[in-house]
């Protein structure tokens, strides 16, 4: 797997509306209408599954960040 587009991730993501996409970990930003379902992970993360399959797991900084936008 090779990146598409060679920029940090934290250079694109400020491109992105924070409403529509989630930086899940250092390697990893989602667009949040291709989450499937999110389920509880290991030391209070949580894991994300994606249409088509795709599973990533969220940091638990980022989990805690995550279930305050969501309300979960």
């Amino acid at each position: 797997h090779s990146p598409l587009l060679y920029r940090a991730l934290g250079a694109i993501e400020a491109r992105l509306d924070p409403a529509q996409f989630f930086r899940c970990s250092r390697q990893h930003l989602v667009n949040l209408s291709y989450v499937e379902a999110i389920d509880p992970w290991v030391n209070g993360g949580l894991q994300l599954r994606l249409k088509g399959g795709a599973e990533i797991e969220v940091s638990r900084r980022q989990s805690q960040r995550l279930r305050e936008m969501l309300s979960l």
